[in-house]
């Protein structure tokens, strides 16, 4: 390269070809030409995986995405010329944490109101819509907590006391069938969810991340209750699709899992809560069964008691008369 000594040269959006061989052989050929003269070349992407080649000679730099306390700072800046309390603008920066600075500024700049406050409704429900756009990401919390969920009374005490914990989780990581998603993972020959399994349960690991698994019957609640945990705990519950994160592309399904836990981490502050739901406990691997820590819980098919629950809350629901139901 031409390029003058001491110069950088920064490369945008590099993630999308570092998979050509002739690309990662070029980049491969500055070494030395840049050390000689103080030339340094910086690769920007949203996600990497640095080939074997190039491995020893870069050197990767993760930025995370904000903190609570620098969205706070953001959004203190946004609205310097406005009257907001001290409490309007924590809210605001809980309910932006997930997404990029840029991104937290745009959607504070859409929910402030021609009264000079913030709409935090609409702040949430932007957000929700961002999160929903993560590959393999979902927010399903469903309202009215563990009230508006009939039986599974050992269950929901045993949740409600983690919730009102000292070291509470910031949010529930609903993870759907997981039996299915982790099948034939010792016998994947791609490596594609051999990889996937090993990042996920390091991340686990590396965080403290712990849960519990809900065994049971289809139809028994489980995914009711881990959709119900987050209003009740007034914090999002995020479904983890592990087979949305799959992609043809080679390279691409580690990435979005990886992109995906960068969320989740950022929302929780690494303090997470993972309900995973399965109908057979077969097929689960031990060393995945050992990180959810908080037990195996049965979810059984509702006796005459919790029934008779259930069909209470749905009547008041509908309005239905007793003769009706």
């Amino acid at each position: 390269m031409g390029a003058d000594a001491h110069t950088v040269i920064l490369a945008f959006n590099m993630h999308r070809f570092l998979g050509d061989t002739v690309v990662v052989q070029a980049v491969s050929n500055l070494r030395d030409k840049f050390k000689a003269d103080g030339r340094m070349l910086i690769m920007l992407g949203t996600s990497f995986k640095t080939p074997a080649e190039l491995q020893h000679d870069v050197m990767a730099i993760t930025e995370p995405l904000p903190s609570e306390v620098q969205l706070t700072q953001v959004i203190r800046e946004l609205t310097s010329e406005m009257e907001l309390s001290d409490e309007v603008i924590d809210r605001a920066a809980a309910a932006t944490i997930g997404v990029t600075r840029f991104a937290a500024e745009n959607l504070t700049a859409m929910a402030l109101d021609k009264g000079g406050a913030i709409n935090l409704d609409a702040l949430w429900e932007s957000k929700r819509k961002k999160i929903d756009e993560t590959p393999g990401l979902r927010v399903v919390t469903s309202p009215g907590g563990f009230d508006a969920l009939g039986g599974l009374d050992a269950a929901k005490g045993f949740m409600a006391g983690i919730l009102r914990g000292n070291n509470a989780p910031r949010c529930i990581v609903h993870v759907d069938e997981i039996e299915k998603a982790w099948a034939g993972v010792e016998s994947d020959s791609s490596g594609v969810t051999q990889d996937q399994f090993g990042t996920w349960l390091t991340w686990m690991q590396e965080n403290n991340a712990t849960g519990i698994i809900a065994n049971g019957p289809t139809g028994s609640g489980k995914s009711a209750f881990a959709r119900a945990a987050g209003s009740a705990g007034e914090i999002p519950t995020i479904q983890l699709d592990l087979g949305g994160l799959k992609n043809s592309k080679v390279g691409q399904s580690e990435e979005n899992l990886r992109t995906a836990l960068q969320v989740i981490h950022a929302i929780s502050g690494g303090n997470t809560l993972w309900v995973a739901t399965c109908n057979s406990m077969g097929a689960l691997p031990p060393e995945l069964r050992r990180r959810f820590k908080l037990g195996v819980w049965f979810f059984d098919l509702p006796n005459l008691e919790e029934r008779t629950a259930i069909w209470r809350l749905y009547a008041k629901r509908y309005d239905l008369q007793d003769a009706a139901w």
